[in-house]
């Protein structure tokens, strides 16, 4: 399963890693990751960007959301919220409630068929009860989430905002299952605009030469490529990717495009 380039280890001198994520405890909540292993397998490095900064150990403070990879797609996916940080010499100790059991969608937006497919954007509530989870490391965490507190009972609203990167359900439907989810491919986006009713969005396509590096996809006539996403229709959107906008500094020749996180890239698009 996927984690972060923590735990590189050099494969063949070649600028690939395996990366591993470390087994969670088994939570009995269909809308946290399991403890369940996959098989590892290789991720390549960032080219430009150090996604790993994002998530040092001195980023962490309680009261923060940060996204974590579920086991299904091994995609960040999920939401925790940290509770308390212990640091003791050049380690780490993470205290961590999931955002479950309390998904909240308007009541407008199409809902999955299939009851325990995951949501990862809408309305969460940090579970009053919920099972405190033990992180020793940071390999199972993709990034920080800025959610917005709404309401005295401190709901937080994760949706997409403009300028972020998210993943979108290639040929979405409502009858998508959770089982399904290692099978899933997917367009990548960038949020241009936002409004309460619809989002518009512009796909981004993998510059040849390089794994995790995108740039805006154009048509024939050499206009973005980009579609109206009704909000009634959130949940075409699947996760969210960590993103570094490229400047001159880094290559002449990729002024304004993006380099992803290769953690939350979906597998196809590192074949």
């Amino acid at each position: 399963v996927k984690v972060e380039s923590t735990a590189k280890v050099n494969l063949d001198r070649s600028n690939l890693v395996e990366k591993k994520k470390d087994p969670v405890d088994h939570i009995d909540d269909v809308s946290a990751p399991s403890a369940s292993v996959a098989d590892s397998f290789e991720v390549p490095d960032p080219s430009f960007y150090q996604f790993d900064d994002e998530r040092s150990h001195e980023k962490f403070e309680a009261g923060q959301i940060w996204a974590f990879y579920g086991d299904e797609d091994e995609l960040p996916k999920y939401y925790g919220q940290i509770k308390e940080v212990r640091r003791i010499d050049s380690t780490i100790e993470l205290q961590v409630i999931y955002l479950t059991g309390c998904w909240r969608l308007p009541e407008k937006i199409v809902r999955w068929d299939d009851e325990d497919m995951i949501i990862s954007c809408g309305r969460f509530k940090v579970k009053p009860n919920g099972k405190l989870c033990t992180y020793h490391n940071t390999n199972s965490i993709s990034h920080q989430v800025h959610a917005s507190v709404v309401g005295k009972n401190k709901y937080y609203e994760i949706y997409p905002r403009v300028g972020e990167i998210w993943a979108l359900y290639r040929g979405w439907t409502t009858k998508l299952k959770r089982s399904d989810l290692k099978n899933c491919e997917y367009d990548i986006v960038e949020v241009t605009e936002e409004v309460d009713s619809w989002i518009d969005v512009s796909f981004l396509e993998k510059v040849s030469g390089y794994s995790s590096v995108f740039k805006c996809k154009l048509n024939n006539g050499g206009k973005k490529m980009s579609i109206t996403i009704d909000r009634t229709e959130l949940l075409k959107f699947s996760h969210q990717i960590p993103a570094f906008k490229l400047t001159e500094e880094h290559d002449s020749n990729l002024k304004g495009f993006w380099e992803l996180d290769p953690g939350a890239i979906p597998v196809h698009y590192l074949r």
